[in-house]
């Protein structure tokens, strides 16, 4: 729709506004309501009569897979209720362990044999982004050096507590990609950006928690000296990234792209005549050390 700016007193321009909108939310003379400037763009906005995102979904003829990929798509999404067909208590206990596990601020509110319904049960979670963003960037350290103190001493074994921070760090990641695809971004033209940030932090913790599945199947197979200092260099880098993301300092931004170069150079040396579990364990710090790179542009781009 289309309005014409009216000039008032002299100085002050005023548009009117849609009749329709005026009249769904109720909003009456001498209300506020929220105007904000997003670049070409005017946001109008009132938190009167918030119209919740609803969805219905038939889940009986999807594998395991399948549902988990479908309700965090959903999440993800921001929908505020979720309506669930299903056909058998499998899939009901698939649905309350993503919800116990991964959908951060949801819950089951009604639920009979073959269906149930999630709703979002907390508002005002945008002032959370923040605080999840950097809880998931210290969620994901911890992974990276407790999996490197544990693998040092052979406690293979130990591995798969660690293992247990990366189903943290997915229930962060997707409630702060709920959050931005519901919410938007403090930036509107940096929401991109943003939002490949927290999708590579989460990918960078399924690298970790792969290499440390693989290694739980292999408890006699140890790491030599060069594979181990591949392991802390990566470490080191990605520790200087949550630095660099929070204290924004391109010349720390120079050190951490020549530190992810020098481990795939690193990698292809040391890659010579080895057996396919070292192999196998090159490959996975290879894929980690090119994601930290890849922070690297959204980054600069959130400092501009």
């Amino acid at each position: 729709m289309k309005r014409k700016v009216i000039q008032m007193a002299g100085k002050t321009m005023v548009i009117s506004l849609p009749a329709d909108w005026v009249k769904k939310y109720g909003i009456k003379k001498g209300e506020e309501i929220d105007v904000e400037e997003k670049g070409r763009n005017i946001l109008i906005s009132t938190k009167k009569g918030y119209e919740l995102h609803k969805i219905r979904i038939d889940i009986s003829d999807l594998d395991a897979q399948v549902i988990k990929w479908t309700l965090s798509a959903i999440q993800k999404s921001g929908y505020d209720e979720i309506e669930v067909i299903y056909n058998s208590k499998e899939q009901l206990n698939i649905i309350e362990g993503m919800i116990k596990d991964v959908m951060m601020g949801y819950e089951i509110t009604e639920q009979s044999e073959k269906r149930c319904l999630i709703k979002v049960i907390s508002q005002g979670l945008e002032a959370e982004f923040d605080n999840t963003l950097r809880r998931i960037f210290l969620v994901t350290l911890a992974m990276a050096e407790e999996g490197l103190i544990a693998i040092k001493k052979g406690n293979y074994d130990q591995l798969d507590e660690i293992i247990q921070k990366e189903i943290t760090n997915n229930k962060l990641t997707n409630f702060c990609e709920m959050l931005i695809n519901k919410s938007g971004f403090k930036d509107q033209k940096k929401v991109t950006f943003i939002y490949l940030i927290v999708w590579l932090l989460e990918s960078v913790a399924d690298d970790y928690r792969d290499m440390y599945k693989y290694l739980m199947t292999k408890k006699k197979f140890k790491l030599d000296k060069d594979i181990l200092s591949i392991y802390e260099q990566t470490n080191k880098m990605l520790q200087m990234y949550y630095s660099v993301f929070y204290n924004p300092d391109n010349s720390k931004m120079v050190q951490v792209n020549k530190g992810c170069k020098d481990i795939a150079e690193k990698i292809y040396t040391t890659a010579k005549n080895r057996k396919p579990e070292e192999m196998t364990i090159l490959i996975f710090f290879w894929g980690i050390a090119q994601k930290i790179r890849d922070f690297s542009t959204s980054t600069i781009a959130l400092n501009l």
